[in-house]
């Protein structure tokens, strides 16, 4: 007959430098990587959903349907995207005299519309470098000031 009142030694995995079964990484590593993981699949949506379809090939360009798609190009193109060799087709026409226009800035001020790229200098540049195709529509009550 076997003792049962025999008590076995355990040790914490703290004190024994060993992992637990079923957790291969400590909490502290595996809250790391979901961030990262996270982060790639937040940037990946983002990167897919920035326009309204296309991939950005010659085949399939990215789509430019709405006022807001036109204001991301113009954004990121600012803000160095250069685009090199992507390509954009418009596939609406755009007002943009809702948002733009004088007057219809905050407190009655004139609202610019930013323009797709700039030049100060040869230092100080962001240009499009891409193909953008019109579609054969329209981008009305476009206001530079």
């Amino acid at each position: 007959m076997k003792n049962l009142n025999k008590k076995k030694s355990f040790h914490s995995c703290k004190e024994s430098g060993h992992t637990p079964l079923g957790t291969a990484l400590p909490m502290r590593k595996l809250r790391h990587w979901i961030s990262i993981i996270v982060l790639m699949v937040l940037t990946v949506g983002n990167s897919l959903a920035q326009f309204s379809g296309g991939t950005g090939t010659q085949a399939d360009p990215y789509q430019i349907a709405t006022v807001a798609n036109l204001q991301l190009l113009a954004t990121n193109v600012n803000n160095g995207n250069t685009y090199q060799d992507i390509y954009f087709r418009q596939t609406a026409d755009l007002n943009l005299g809702d948002i733009y226009g004088e007057g219809k800035g905050y407190n009655g001020a004139d609202s610019s519309w930013t323009p797709i790229g700039t030049y100060v200098s040869s230092s100080d540049n962001n240009p499009f470098k891409g193909h953008f195709h019109g579609g054969g529509k329209t981008i009305s009550n476009l206001y530079i000031n």
